[in-house]
């Protein structure tokens, strides 16, 4: 089978002495600055519309943090129902952006492209999947989140964190 060498630009000199065959550690437990760098439309398992999304960690208050966590990507998983939403949701208010009004591919992906770029705090934990360690956004925003509704702290609910800091980490763009 022949590649070709189409778009092939890059002939660097590898070094792989410093190249761990354990892949990448789950980052450290903690508060971040993380910023939405991809979004990709997939089915969850269920069947219902998901987009998976790369969130880099670019900074974080706490001198660990930035020297082992800063860097890192982190998934998360938004899938589109009332079930799944809680984690878009906190996503949305803590970001000041608008929730879609349906889960049709348009509007996800609407809803994704006004998430890119975004610098919002990330609160990540850590889990355990497939026998590896692996760090995962628990909630957005300063602090757990909180339904408007009761006050229980809860995922999904406002979380919506200090609002002058929203409208700085998000260039100044609302809704």
């Amino acid at each position: 089978m022949s590649y070709g060498t189409t778009g092939w630009k890059n002939a660097n000199k590898l070094n792989w002495d410093n190249v761990s065959v354990e892949g990448r550690k789950a980052p450290p437990e903690g508060l971040y600055e993380g910023k939405v760098v991809k979004i990709e439309p997939k089915l969850a398992k269920s069947g219902a519309s998901m987009l998976e999304v790369r969130v880099e960690l670019i900074g974080a208050s706490d001198q660990a943090l930035r020297d082992e966590g800063v860097g890192t990507t982190v998934y998360d998983n938004w899938v589109f129902t009332e079930a799944g939403g809680f984690r878009i949701k906190n996503f949305a208010l803590v970001a000041g952006i608008d929730l879609p009004d349906s889960d049709s591919y348009d509007d996800v992906i609407a809803f994704g492209e006004g998430a890119i770029n975004r610098t919002l705090p990330v609160m990540i934990k850590h889990e355990t999947y497939q026998g590896k360690l692996k760090g995962r956004i628990d909630y957005y925003g300063d602090e757990p989140p909180k339904d408007e509704q009761n006050g229980a702290s809860k995922r999904g609910g406002s979380g919506r964190g200090k609002p002058a800091q929203q409208a700085a980490r998000s260039g100044g763009r609302g809704r």
